[in-house]
């Protein structure tokens, strides 16, 4: 089992009780009486009368793992299940390559306790490693000590990579929006490979993608489906900040974001100083002028290029270009060619 079951069982002994021994030495067959296997109401025997009487040779493991699956039918219960499933967890137990030498776990209470309450704190941790690696204070290069050790590279850190990664982390702001449009952030998932790219000793993998100016970190358990756990944004100094009107526009980009069945566009027109519009149609039809928006990168990364180019006319100014109504990149870039898309 895990890092606390492990030193559990070296301060009481092995899990499990030796079969009995005939003389013989021949196999009778086995009876497991899993009936009367109740984790959840234990009683308080002596230790040794808590032995199952098997003989020698006898192979229970095939039995054993069968009642503890998931979809299995027996007496035990859903908790006891649950807490067998996570004593012999795959990553963290090889119980199951001892076929005919496995024996069942002790069933005495004092022994079910105690793993019950290992379980609780193991559990705890993973909980704890989740939290952590959602949350902008989750460093790459310096996890933590809730962390393998192997997570920390080898190499110590130098103070210009420490104080990169501190600089970067100040400017991440989580993007709840993007977490509730999950579905949005997979298919793009699919296509990157991973900045970072670990697991515990439990099988979870903690994985890191940047897409843009987004960085996307998901989970996946042994065996489970991966998932977002947090969307985080690198916070740009313009946002919220205000377009003089006499700011040139120097260069207009066309993008286009969703599925092919519900298509939009958008346009980013950029200032001299570095200054953002965003141009994009109304439900009334009406052309609607945003300067500097929130999470204009992060919707950028998500969104493809459909055309770019620089401003045609110098004169174009920030003012000029929210006199327009329509046909905004064609007007500004000087393109004959309309947009095969309707402006959002």
């Amino acid at each position: 089992a895990g890092l606390a079951t492990r030193q559990f069982q070296r301060s009481f002994g092995p899990m499990g009780v030796q079969p009995s021994r005939v003389s013989s030495g021949l196999a009778r067959g086995v009876d497991l009486n899993l009936d009367e296997f109740n984790l959840s109401a234990p009683t308080q025997v002596a230790r040794q009368s808590a032995a199952l009487g098997l003989d020698s040779g006898a192979d229970i493991s095939a039995a054993f793992w069968s009642v503890i699956g998931e979809d299995a039918a027996s007496a035990l219960g859903k908790e006891d299940k649950t807490l067998l499933r996570s004593v012999f967890h795959p990553s963290l137990s090889d119980r199951r390559k001892e076929r005919d030498c496995f024996t069942p776990p002790d069933t005495t209470s004092e022994y079910v306790q105690g793993l019950r309450t290992l379980i609780q704190e193991e559990e705890a941790v993973r909980r704890l490693r989740m939290e952590r690696f959602c949350s902008a204070e989750f460093s790459i290069e310096d996890p933590g000590q809730l962390y393998p050790s192997s997570w920390r590279s080898s190499v110590e850190i130098t103070r210009k990579a420490a104080t990169g990664q501190r600089c970067r982390s100040s400017m991440m702001r989580i993007c709840a929006d993007y977490e509730a449009q999950a579905h949005l952030l997979e298919p793009a998932l699919k296509k990157e490979v991973p900045v970072f790219d670990k697991a515990t000793e439990d099988g979870t993998r903690f994985r890191i993608y940047r897409l843009g100016s987004l960085e996307v970190r998901t989970t996946q358990e042994l065996d489970g489906q991966e998932t977002i756990g947090a969307v985080f944004s690198a916070a740009a100094d313009r946002e919220g900040k205000a377009i003089q009107p006499h700011e040139k526009i120097t260069k207009v980009t066309e993008y286009v974001e969703g599925s092919n069945e519900n298509c939009d566009c958008y346009v980013v027109l950029e200032t001299e100083l570095k200054s953002v519009i965003v141009a994009e149609e109304g439900k009334n039809g009406s052309v609607r002028f945003l300067e500097n928006p929130k999470d204009l990168e992060a919707r950028n990364s998500l969104a493809k290029v459909l055309r770019s180019a620089d401003c045609s006319d110098p004169s174009f100014t920030a003012a000029g270009v929210k006199t327009l109504t329509r046909d905004v990149y064609s007007r500004v870039s000087g393109s004959r060619a309309k947009s095969g898309f309707r402006l959002k």
